[in-house]
């Protein structure tokens, strides 16, 4: 039997139109999982967490950079202040003696990026008697590390740590 080239033609493209559909199809799927996946990384946020030791000068920073505001949860306590115990934001023991009113704690507590917690936030949470507070931070425009340690220049009798996480807002 004789194919004229006319049924060669139609031939080849009946065989080639399957397998045309198949790449197209392979590539507009390769398409949207590439555009899903750079969104998800873009709008997911990375959750970061540091110990903040009550022993350390240097301030623990974060691996990332962030801009914008970020929610920080801090939690923990240490004995930076003679034999009296703080969190981040608040002295609560004097010596042995739970305080019935806890006190600010000053340069005792948390420092974020180089200033006393309540003055990096512009205000002081109330106190928590779990320890843990959440509160959001303003970075700034700019993308950049955050910093945090304790705030307190005689480190030699402390103890304790915070623990902060960081969860980008966007």
């Amino acid at each position: 039997m004789k194919f004229n080239s006319q049924e060669k033609h139609l031939s080849r493209v009946r065989v080639l139109q399957p397998l045309a559909a198949t790449v197209l199809v392979g590539v507009l799927l390769l398409v949207v999982g590439l555009t899903l996946a750079v969104q998800a990384d873009s709008v997911s946020p990375v959750t970061e967490t540091l110990d903040v030791p009550f022993t350390g000068y240097t301030p623990m920073m974060t691996a990332g950079d962030y801009s914008g505001e970020v929610l920080v949860i801090v939690s923990g306590t240490g004995q930076a202040s003679g034999v009296d115990y703080t969190d981040a934001f608040y002295r609560f023991t004097g010596g042995d003696v739970l305080l019935e009113i806890p006190v600010e704690a000053n340069e005792f507590g948390l420092e974020i990026d180089g200033n006393l917690a309540p003055e990096a936030l512009g205000f002081t949470p109330k106190y928590a008697s779990d320890h843990v507070y959440v509160f959001t931070y303003d970075v700034g425009n700019e993308p950049r590390p955050i910093g945090f340690r304790i705030a307190e220049g005689a480190l030699a009798d402390n103890t304790g740590a915070f623990v902060v996480r960081i969860v980008p807002s966007h």
